[in-house]
């Protein structure tokens, strides 16, 4: 029997949450699953360019797209709905008209991605400037949890109280695959040279809205290039930056960062990118393509904030600071701590990124406000090829170790039968 998955992804400001469902469950054997896809008209699209079979909804309409939906549902006749993320879902039905709650109405179980370990928490998610707590109800609500790894540490001890069987831990990155072109085919699709030393990060939408509405962070997002710029201009030699992402950065005049920006790029030439730079650089823990390079034992940072800065108590140390960091200092004045920037989310992570979550050895941790010792870390990712290959060997520790995860065939079947999905 082919069990029949639709999985709901109506997210717009990332891709993040696309991603992951379609990787997760890219291995599923197709003459047992037929998984397809229901997003907007632009997601549809990108699935599609990932190998996966997507519908896209036609405008913003909700009457018309929960319309299109429940045709969709009456067609395909799945077992199991799945969303990419309830929470994303629930927050889209403003122009998709799909919510959680109208999901169950429709007969069968549902499911979604647990990217956080929600139930494991507090539903409490940590901002600069305050504190909200989400609905707890949406994702207790679903009939069966998918949480994929990286994030979640499969071995972390449990403390929701959901059975076990509801709860399904899978290689977010199936398979190790070599990178989709050869090294010389990659450089020169991007123009690069032999020599170039390479950097690559990335960046979304949702990395500019200011969800604290605080005017010190609306001003640290319009920063955060610059920092980025003056960071790599500091390092020990030159280095090529490729950067996708909506916006493009305004590196400082006499910069010596060799500047390469991009609004998107050909997935094969994005692959390409993952496997082939020196070094990926993100300010975004729970990112995908931070998974990726890791996966694909790229030398990787996450430029993150562990403590609040408060600039003007910074006494003597501002003073010797550079130029650029004095302004930037001045001008925005106090940051929180964040893992996840603008969003903050340093404490709300905790749960998944927990002390002991192997995850955390795969890639180097810097300061954004600590210049010095973050050019460090650079430096010896990017120049040293001891440190660049001691968090290599801790990379493929890691991924030794999600090995031991049983295929997602089986656990999806097993949990499957345990809600009451014929398989």
């Amino acid at each position: 029997m082919t069990t029949r998955i639709l999985v709901l992804a109506m997210g717009q400001l990332s891709n993040g949450e696309m991603t992951i469902a379609r990787s997760c469950l890219g291995d599923l054997d197709p003459t047992r699953f037929d998984v397809r896809f229901v997003s907007h008209a632009r997601g549809a699209d990108y699935l599609t360019k990932l190998g996966a079979r997507a519908t896209g909804l036609a405008g913003h309409d909700p009457v018309r797209n929960r319309g299109a939906v429940r045709d969709l549902v009456e067609r395909f006749r799945p077992h199991l709905l799945l969303c990419a993320d309830v929470y994303t879902l629930d927050y889209g039905s403003m122009w998709s008209g799909v919510d959680a709650g109208w999901l169950r109405t429709l007969g069968p179980p549902v499911a979604t991605f647990d990217e956080y370990d929600w139930e494991d928490g507090d539903f409490v998610w940590d901002t600069e400037g305050g504190r909200s707590r989400v609905n707890p109800g949406l994702i207790r609500g679903c009939d069966l949890l998918i949480r994929p790894c990286p994030l979640s540490d499969p071995d972390k001890p449990r403390v929701s109280t959901r059975p076990a069987g509801e709860v399904v831990h899978c290689r977010l990155i199936p398979r190790r695959p070599g990178p989709p072109m050869s090294r010389a085919d990659w450089r020169a699709a991007l123009g690069l040279h032999d020599c170039d030393t390479v950097v690559f990060t990335v960046n979304s939408n949702w990395e500019y809205v200011n969800v604290s509405t605080r005017p010190e962070m609306a001003r640290l997002i319009e920063w955060m290039p610059r920092i980025s710029a003056e960071l790599f201009a500091s390092v020990s030699g030159p280095v090529t930056v490729v950067h996708v992402g909506p916006r493009p950065w305004r590196p400082p005049s006499g910069s010596t960062v060799d500047y390469r920006y991009f609004a998107s790029l050909p997935p094969h030439v994005y692959g390409a990118t993952v496997h082939h730079a020196n070094l990926f650089y993100g300010t975004n823990a729970t990112s995908i393509t931070l998974s990726n390079a890791v996966a694909a034992g790229t030398p990787s940072v996450l430029l993150h904030n562990p403590r609040r800065m408060d600039f003007d108590r910074l006494g003597d140390v501002l003073p010797r600071m550079p130029g650029w960091y004095r302004d930037m200092a001045a001008d925005v004045g106090r940051c929180g701590p964040f893992k996840v920037f603008p969003w903050g989310w340093a404490r709300f992570l905790d749960t998944v990124l927990h002390a002991g979550n192997p995850y955390l050895t795969t890639f180097a941790q810097a300061p954004a406000f600590v210049p010095a010792r973050t050019v460090a870390v650079l430096d010896g990712l990017l120049f040293d090829p001891d440190v660049a290959a001691r968090q290599r060997a801790c990379q493929r520790a890691y991924f030794d170790r999600l090995d031991r995860l049983p295929p997602l065939d089986e656990s999806l079947t097993d949990a499957l039968h345990a809600v009451g999905v014929p398989t």
